[in-house]
């Protein structure tokens, strides 16, 4: 599904990722991992448009997108939430889920032209499936409070439920599970499973080991830009390099 070749990218000199190869396969949940520091969200930055690499090339779905816009990126259904909260916070939960459709923007352009019912019956098909979304992590009563409002990891759900709205085919997820409560930790768990069960791949960043090992069959890791291992949970959890990376000599 995604194909990640040499991808290089450096900052004032200073090498962020060093000619790294990723692969995502469809249907799976692969993880991401390395001290902080190592080329992660850099990484993410360049899927999905918001850096443009130096050397290398990114395939999503067939697609060459290497340095393609991030609205562009996204139509092609390579979405993601962000490790910071990114919500309207004055916007009420049942807003920032309309903001949020992938064709609310041609939507308002029929505002402007006869046909609202068409509009109206459009809004409130999003409506029903963002309260559907919110509804397996506890939120689907909290579609008028503002989002402001709702706890950090509430907000974190809402953003997740956002993402969705615009129905991805890879969802990137940069630490789902950071800052939030051990309970809220749990449903984050099980909505993630939910989600690849149901077909969505997902490929996520976690500084939460016991997270990742639980969730993903497959797990990458990198260190200084550069990708030192891949391989199933158990293998990781025995890398020297890996070891190394986070422990030190």
């Amino acid at each position: 599904m995604l194909e990640v070749r040499g991808l290089g990218r450096a900052f004032l000199g200073v090498a962020a990722l060093r000619a790294v190869d990723l692969t995502v396969r469809p249907g799976e949940i692969l993880g991401l991992i390395g001290p902080n520091g190592s080329g992660k969200t850099t990484l993410f930055d360049c899927l999905t448009g918001m850096q443009r690499p130096d050397a290398g090339r990114i395939t999503f779905r067939g697609q060459d997108i290497t340095g393609g816009r991030p609205d562009e990126i996204a139509r092609l259904g390579l979405v993601r939430v962000f490790q910071n909260v990114r919500v309207f916070g004055r916007l009420s939960v049942r807003e920032n889920l309309l903001a949020s459709g992938q064709e609310h923007r041609e939507r308002m352009r029929w505002a402007r032209l006869p046909g609202l019912p068409r509009l109206a019956r459009a809004e409130r098909a999003d409506l029903e499936r963002g309260a559907s979304l919110l509804a397996r992590v506890g939120l689907a009563g909290r579609l008028d409070v503002p989002a402001g409002l709702l706890s950090y990891g509430q907000q974190k759900l809402l953003a997740t439920a956002m993402a969705l709205m615009t129905r991805p085919r890879l969802l990137l997820l940069d630490e789902p599970v950071a800052g939030v409560n051990p309970s809220t930790i749990e449903m984050v768990k099980a909505w993630i499973r939910e989600l690849n069960a149901g077909g969505l791949t997902v490929l996520l960043i976690e500084h939460n080991v016991e997270v990742v090992t639980e969730l993903c069959g497959r797990i990458a890791v990198l260190d200084a830009g550069e990708k030192i291992a891949e391989g199933p949970p158990e293998a990781i959890r025995q890398d020297a390099r890996v070891l190394e990376a986070y422990l030190g000599r």
